[in-house]
This record gives structure tokens, C-alpha cells and sequence, in this order.
């Protein structure tokens, strides 16, 4: 008995150790908070829904600590850009009705090139933190 319970802790282990970098931390405002993503260029993406359905008009922020550097709407096709953002460390946070709130810590580098990489912002409604960022080839969001 005790070889079978040591078996089931070290499986849980591992599950954890794959499943704990992709998930956030939901507060009770339904706001999830995101394990960074690697620096990036540009900081420009676009919104979807779980379905892949395009969010308009969500609200994209960019802050610095708590202080709100500037903030954009997605368009009708739920992208959004934000140009000459300086490089330095961020927050990005993405909020639209009925959704889960989005937080996540960015670091934009500077870059002689054009940008190669967009955000895609997966946003849900559920009490589990179903919503995520990542990183897709640009010419899927422009």
C-alpha cells in the first residue's frame, strides 16, 4: 500500500510540474493572473473568445506597476496594437464583458527588425481560469 501511494504523489507530481506554467491564478474580482511570456518586440495580437470568436471593443492595458501607461480598444476583428511602446518591463491586462480578466507580465525588447510574432489573448467566462496569452506568427492577427 505504501509503494502504490508513493506511485500516486509522484504522478500527481509530475502533472502538476506540466500543467502549473500554462495556468493563472484567478481572484475573486475573476481575474487571472499568467505565467510571463518570453520578451517580445512588438506588442500587438488580437482577442478571442474560447471558441476562437473575436472579442471587439475588449479593453487592452499597458501598465507599469499600477500606473496605467496607455490602454486601446480591440477593433471589430478583436486586434489591437500598441506602437513605439518603449522596451522595459510591463503588465498587460485585457478586460472585456463577461469575461475573465487578464494579467500577465511582459518585457518588450527593442528590435532593428519587423515584428514576427503577435499576442493571441484567449479569453473565458468561467470560475476556473480558462483564459491565457501566448505568442502566434504575425501575419495570423495583421
Amino acid at each position: 500500500m505504501l509503494h502504490t501511494n508513493r506511485a500516486r504523489i509522484a504522478v500527481a507530481f509530475m502533472i502538476a510540474n506540466i500543467l502549473v506554467p500554462f495556468l493563472g491564478g484567478v481572484s475573486q474580482a475573476g481575474e487571472c493572473r499568467m505565467v510571463p511570456i518570453k520578451p517580445i518586440q512588438c506588442v500587438r495580437g488580437n482577442v478571442i473568445d474560447l471558441s476562437g470568436g473575436r472579442i471587439s471593443n475588449a479593453r487592452v492595458t499597458i501598465l507599469r506597476g499600477e500606473t496605467e501607461i496607455v490602454s486601446v480598444r480591440t477593433n471589430a476583428d478583436g486586434k489591437f496594437s500598441f506602437e513605439r511602446l518603449e522596451p522595459g518591463d510591463y503588465e498587460i491586462q485585457v478586460e472585456a464583458n463577461s469575461f475573465n480578466t487578464l494579467r500577465s507580465l511582459i518585457v518588450v525588447v527593442a528590435s532593428a527588425s519587423k515584428c514576427k510574432r503577435a499576442l493571441q489573448v484567449v479569453l473565458g467566462f468561467g470560475m476556473e481560469c480558462d483564459t491565457y496569452i501566448t505568442e502566434i506568427k504575425s501575419k495570423a492577427t495583421h
